[in-house]
């Protein structure tokens, strides 16, 4: 748009105007012949002087491909003679025909079917600046500005008789209600990768005070709490430490909001490059103690919460 004849009056402050779009979509064939149509193997023992052959992968004639449909929009600017550079993006991304290793029941010889299994979107947008505020003969600063946000949801799933149709996750206590509720896991309208863990309240300080320690804790296993040991909160007051005491943490995924800073300077040759970023924190693999719950994107992680 900056070449367009009506833009000649802010040529000296707009130098650069550009809009971008697109649509497409894309499919996820990582898939055998043997997902659809199954597969067999001779036994490689007779049976009555005859060879026999049985079905070792279980067919879905069902099965379709994993497609993406996305779109995005964007805009390109530049100011004073492109010193000062702005990018803008809208994206929105939704998955459906989902492939996934559905469980089988033991009773079938198999323990899991290549399915096609819900939808999931992801839309957010990410902005960028560069800029150079500074610029001598001898001496240049040139700065640049990152931040995106992305929202993961669930947006369908299965029928499968829950509330929002969740699949896998666990019950937790609820202090708000006085009742326990199912988290974690698949639900639809939910973000996925949530933590639940119990609540970090610090150590025992006597051997009396551990002596009072709940008789099941998980992260005990097994052994007798002494002074020292870590101590959790038990949410739900029935003196035992499960599953339903463990409290919100956080998400596993990538945090939703990213961004960064970036600060170059040169002077006769020489440059120092500073990056700070926006989103992303330490892990205390030490402390990380996880727990499967039979779901994707739920687990347990001692942890304190802030």
């Amino acid at each position: 748009m900056h070449r367009e004849g009506f833009f000649s009056s802010l040529a000296e402050v707009v130098s650069r105007w550009k809009w971008r779009a697109s649509w497409g979509r894309t499919g996820n064939n990582n898939l055998s012949v043997a997902n659809s149509r199954g597969a067999y193997a001779i036994t490689g023992t007779n049976y009555m002087g005859k060879v026999g052959d049985t079905q070792h992968h279980p067919e879905n004639s069902q099965l379709r491909w994993e497609t993406t449909d996305s779109y995005d929009i964007g805009v390109d600017l530049g100011f004073f003679d492109n010193r000062l550079n702005i990018l803008l993006d809208y994206y929105n991304k939704l998955t459906h025909d989902r492939l996934y290793d559905e469980p089988l029941w033991y009773s079938t010889g198999f323990s899991s079917i290549k399915s096609n299994y819900g939808s999931i979107r992801n839309n957010g947008f990410e902005v960028e600046l560069n800029a150079t505020p500074v610029q001598t003969k001898d001496f240049t600063w040139d700065l640049g500005l990152t931040f995106s946000y992305n929202q993961s949801l669930v947006e369908k799933l299965p029928f499968n008789g829950e509330d929002k149709n969740r699949v896998g996750g666990n019950f937790v206590f609820d202090p708000t209600t006085g009742e326990e509720k199912k988290v974690g896991g698949l639900a639809e309208g939910e973000r996925f990768g949530g933590r639940w863990a119990f609540h970090y309240l610090g150590t025992y300080q006597t051997e009396e005070e551990a002596a009072g320690a709940p008789p099941t804790d998980p992260n005990a296993q097994g052994r007798t709490k002494h002074a020292g040991d870590s101590r959790f909160e038990d949410v739900n007051g029935d003196g035992r430490l499960d599953s339903r005491d463990m409290v919100f943490m956080g998400y596993i995924r990538p945090p939703d909001k990213t961004g960064g800073i970036t600060n170059t300077l040169r002077f006769k040759g020489v440059h120092r490059t500073r990056r700070d970023g926006l989103g992303h924190r330490p892990c205390d693999r030490q402390r990380l103690q996880a727990r499967s719950w039979a779901a994707p994107a739920t687990t347990t992680t001692p942890s304190r919460r802030r």
